[in-house]
């Protein structure tokens, strides 16, 4: 067993090796002569992208890096758009605004094309970690959000940038003081606010919304391959050294949130196993079949809409049912993560190898999986 998972790991290395196409998507770039080049885009999560990107025009090719400097925008063909923005803060003392005033060019996500555009700038997006921009006239306003008594970002906006959206959007008579006070610090209200204002001032204009969402990706797919369960039980008279095997099927989902991470998911699931050909078992118990019910955490090296590979770990659990008079148990997880494994995927067609300890037995899995679309 041990051999068999050396060799599949190798594989799977060997795999990683070949495939560096990782996390591109289709997608263009703006240069700077506002062209459009359509390609590739490497887009792992929000937060990478906001001081440069890699891009390429076709898979096989070197990709090339370019910064907020070199290009205007970029975007994705899912319908995400991202543009290149300036950033001023000051070096010492956000708040107080004391200290060297810096500005800095920055990718952002664009919520809002009208008379005043509206960007989010991500740092952390598992913190909520991000500043709202906004854009009039080739000129860059930040709005932050209020901070709480521990200095945490709220829903709410900063005082100071309140005075500031009511200078800015001060030419609205329709617009009320109370509107732009009671806006929270998230990206429909802020989307709301400014398309309020562009309709105010100018109802003919065509406005593009781009609300972006924590939109959960939940991936199914089913299982079939080969089982391997082996474990040691002590009597008084006798040790046996039980080895049970057969096939196994199983149904599983992916779940994923793109906008906080590509390279992470959380797979749960259940698989029926079925012993063919038993050894070495005691007289008194006989197993026939388990179902395992499994959580696993996965780590993808390669994730895109041809290629997957990823490492997971977690923890499973087992119903075992037997013929004899001993009867039916369920063995709980392992306290810690006792389950490892690795899978790959090509376009909806992959293999998945699963080796690990469940309470006092060690279990192997290896066989193919369809991903359903």
């Amino acid at each position: 067993m041990k051999k068999l998972f050396i060799i599949c790991c190798l594989l799977l290395l060997r795999i990683t090796c070949c495939f560096c196409i990782d996390m591109y998507e289709g997608g263009y770039i703006v240069t700077l002569q506002h062209d459009t080049i359509q390609g590739y885009v490497y887009f792992p999560s929000e937060d990478d992208i906001r001081s440069k990107i890699m891009f390429k025009k076709i898979q096989n090719e070197t990709p090339a890096l370019y910064t907020p400097e070199n290009i205007l925008a970029f975007g994705l063909n899912t319908g995400e758009s991202f543009r290149s923005v300036t950033y001023t803060y000051y070096k010492k003392d956000d708040i107080s605004e004391e200290g060297e005033q810096i500005s800095e060019k920055c990718f952002a996500r664009v919520l809002l094309d009208a008379d005043y555009k509206l960007y989010r700038l991500t740092f952390a997006m598992v913190r909520n970690d991000f500043v709202y921009i906004i854009e009039k006239e080739d000129k860059f306003y930040v709005i932050r959000a209020a901070k709480d008594a521990v200095g945490d970002p709220t829903k709410k906006i900063a005082h100071k940038d309140i005075a500031l959206l009511n200078y800015l959007l001060g030419t609205c008579s329709d617009m009320e003081v109370k509107t732009i006070t009671n806006t929270k610090y998230e990206d429909a209200q802020m989307i709301k606010l400014l398309s309020q204002y562009s309709t105010c001032v100018l109802p003919d204009l065509n406005q593009q919304k781009y609300p972006s969402k924590m939109k959960l990706i939940v991936q199914p797919f089913v299982y079939a391959g080969y089982a391997n369960i082996r474990y040691k039980t002590w009597l008084p008279e006798k040790t046996y050294s039980t080895n049970l095997a057969g096939y196994s099927l199983g149904a599983f989902l992916d779940l994923l949130i793109p906008r906080i991470s590509k390279r992470n998911a959380v797979t749960i699931g259940a698989q029926y196993i079925r012993y063919e050909k038993k050894s070495g078992f005691r007289p008194d118990l006989n197993w026939n079949w388990s179902a395992d019910f499994s959580l696993f955490y996965n780590f993808f090296l390669v994730n895109n809409d041809i290629h997957q590979l990823c490492l997971f770990l977690g923890w499973s659990g087992y119903y075992s049912h037997s013929s004899s008079d001993y009867g039916s148990s369920f063995y709980f997880p392992e306290p810690l993560p006792s389950v490892l494994g690795a899978s790959y995927r090509y376009q909806n067609v992959g293999t998945r190898l699963t080796i690990g300890k469940v309470a006092d037995a060690t279990v192997l899995y290896w066989g193919l999986s369809y991903y359903f679309k």
